[in-house]
């Protein structure tokens, strides 16, 4: 494994320590995550997604990705990118997540 993908995956991880205020689930089971990747200049660049536009943790959930991956060893710049392309539905919830929901 490229140190490179250590630390994404090492991101991925910590990411799962955001929860969702509304949902009880992290933002990475609950498929607001799209993308991680770290280039070979240490830049971490996260896309990623909200339930809705107007979303209530649209003004919390940026700096809560940034200070995660900040706070990560090896990380020198983080990079967020939100998208909405496609819109988030519950599909997007990860099969760990809909168990954890109760929904599967």
């Amino acid at each position: 494994m490229q140190f490179e993908q250590y630390i994404e995956s090492t991101v991925k991880g910590r990411l799962r320590t955001i929860y969702d205020p509304e949902v009880p689930l992290d933002i990475v089971s609950l498929g607001l995550i799209r993308s991680v990747s770290v280039d070979k200049g240490m830049t971490c660049t996260v896309t990623y997604t909200l339930t809705a536009p107007n979303c209530p943790a649209a003004e919390l959930l940026p700096q809560q990705i940034q200070d995660v991956c900040n706070a990560t060893e090896g990380i020198h710049h983080t990079v967020l990118e939100l998208t909405f392309d496609p819109p988030w539905n519950p599909d997007c919830i990860s099969e760990e997540g809909r168990y954890q929901l109760g929904i599967i």
